[in-house]
């Protein structure tokens, strides 16, 4: 697991943090077989276009995005949110207007205008690439820049800023249909199933998050080999042990791995 950490304004510095730690801790080739990246992140906003910026680097190197309790992703720190291959928003999330910040003296209201239209296009073009709602810019619209609007649950997940773009699932989906096995219809049944035992069997705990997300783990790879806890969890160790030395990042290189976990799930 490899993580970044973001607190405070979102600047050009913070853009050339997370590149600088891209580049010098996660691609480097010792580094390949890295394949749970995350980034937490704590802000209540900054620049616009340096959240796009880092967005772009966080999806092209297929990291989790996280907004831990009680922490906070405001303005166009829900940009950076929006780039994750997961969104993890457990603190509050907050939206308004995006500003001119710097505006030069003298600038007609057409001038302005125009300056507008061409920030939205741009960010209409970066939540069309991350699979965001493009609701959410018009909401955005709505909310003077000197509010926000703390969104619910519900908010969240018809913006589509919860759980998995379609494209990292269908992909995944893909990837753990031949891992275990299956074809994606059947292996979208079964982890339905086991999705609702497992979650009702192991219910997650603040105070024992790591243990109790294993155990739900553990109990899905049971539900979905149709096997014991305990033969899942021996299968699981064996993975992580004999699996380790294939790269598993990036995914187009990464069918060695899939290969050995397959056969280890399997026989």
């Amino acid at each position: 697991m490899a993580v970044i950490t973001i607190h405070g304004e979102i600047t050009a510095e913070t853009t050339a943090k997370v590149k600088n730690a891209i580049d010098n801790n996660f691609n480097h080739p010792k580094c390949l077989g890295i394949s749970y990246r995350e980034l937490f992140i704590d802000s209540s906003g900054g620049s616009v276009d340096e959240a796009m910026q880092i967005g772009h680097l966080l999806r092209e190197n297929e990291f989790v995005v996280s907004v831990r309790k009680p922490d906070r992703c405001f303005s166009s720190c829900v940009l950076i949110l929006a780039s994750g291959i997961r969104r993890n928003a457990f603190g509050r999330i907050g939206i308004h207007r995006p500003y001119l910040e710097y505006l030069a003296n003298g600038k007609t209201i057409e001038e302005i205008r125009k300056i507008r239209i061409q920030i939205n296009s741009r960010i209409s073009r970066y939540l069309d690439a991350m699979e965001v709602s493009q609701k959410l810019l018009d909401d955005m619209m709505s909310i003077e820049p000197e509010r926000i609007k703390v969104l619910s649950l519900a908010e969240l997940e018809n913006y589509r800023l919860t759980g998995q773009p379609m494209s990292v699932d269908e992909r995944n989906t893909v990837i753990l249909a031949y891992i275990f096995g299956l074809k994606s219809a059947e292996f979208r049944e079964r982890s339905a199933q086991a999705d609702n035992i497992c979650e009702d069997k192991y219910p997650l705990l603040e105070n024992k998050f790591t243990e109790t997300a294993n155990s739900r783990r553990i109990c899905w790879i049971a539900t979905i080999l149709g096997v014991s806890e305990t033969i899942a969890r021996n299968k699981d160790v064996n993975a992580d042990t004999y699996c380790v030395k294939f790269p598993r990042f990036p995914v187009s290189k990464s069918q060695k791995f899939f290969d050995c976990k397959r056969n280890i799930y399997l026989n």
